[in-house]
């Protein structure tokens, strides 16, 4: 699955959900649109280690109580660091290869989640919250006229804590940090000498707006 098809999905789903339904009001339901800054952690950090400011979030919930929603999220958050040193091969013999690389790897998050809520609807609202579902992962690594990727659907949770802080009736501020963790992946050189399996993770902080009052 190319990434711009992923890209032209999630922003055909966003204009969708955006637009004024009454169905969803009618059925309580609340949704977000946030800005991510991501933190590499573990082996995703070992490929890349620079911050990713490339990442928004679409977050759509259910009430099911007054202090409790279910819901699903999507989203997109890219890595990418350009790297001038030298790489170890583990290769029968060993090798090494000295250059310039630029390195990508993209997180495509589909999950379902469920959110529980402090304080009344209409005021400012801590939370706390877990999703659970699958990623995309694009991991590709450019070595000159050299390009290796790998793509891999990967099982994960993210728990997350934030707070609602409504600006008028039906709209409010969101910011919220996540914990993606990710049980299993493969390297960009899954398939070859280099196969080793790792666990990608990461912080991200979202900060976007929610529509209808939570």
């Amino acid at each position: 699955m190319k990434t711009k098809n992923i890209f032209k999905w999630l922003l055909l789903l966003g204009v969708l959900c955006i637009l004024p339904n009454q169905g969803f009001a009618q059925h309580h339901w609340y949704g977000a649109a946030t800005y991510q800054v991501s933190f590499p952690l573990g082996d995703t950090k070992d490929f890349i280690s620079d911050v990713s400011w490339r990442g928004f979030g679409l977050d759509f919930r259910y009430s099911v109580q007054k202090a409790v929603t279910v819901g699903f999220v999507t989203g997109w958050n890219i890595f990418y660091e350009q790297v001038n040193e030298t790489t170890q091969l583990e290769t029968n013999p060993p090798g090494a290869i000295t250059a310039l690389t630029n390195r990508y790897t993209n997180f495509v998050p589909v999950m379902i989640n469920t959110h529980y809520y402090l304080g009344k609807k209409g005021e400012i609202r801590p939370y706390a919250g877990l999703s659970a579902g699958g990623y995309w992962v694009t991991q590709e690594l450019q070595i000159g006229i050299l390009n290796i990727k790998n793509d891999s659907w990967e099982w994960g949770v993210a728990p997350e804590v934030g707070i609602i802080v409504p600006v008028q009736r039906d709209l409010a501020i969101l910011v919220a940090a996540k914990y993606n963790y990710l049980f299993t992946d493969e390297t960009v050189f899954s398939g070859t000498q280099l196969q080793k399996d790792i666990k990608n993770s990461y912080w991200g902080i979202a900060v976007g707006i929610a529509w209808q009052s939570y």
